[in-house]
């Protein structure tokens, strides 16, 4: 964790935006650990009307 939010936060200070969402009791794949909450908070970042 303390690696990517290294590399996040050069990011952000680089002027790139960055959302962190937080699933508890996950692994490096929260995608395929817990979909449908990795969908929503994706399509809430992006904008899409369904998140």
């Amino acid at each position: 964790m303390s690696q990517t939010r290294d590399v996040l936060h050069g990011y952000r200070a680089a002027g790139g935006a960055v959302t962190e969402v937080v699933l508890e009791v996950v692994g490096p794949s929260p995608h395929l650990e817990r979909p449908a909450e990795f969908r929503a908070a994706l399509l809430k970042v992006i904008g899409h009307p369904a998140g």
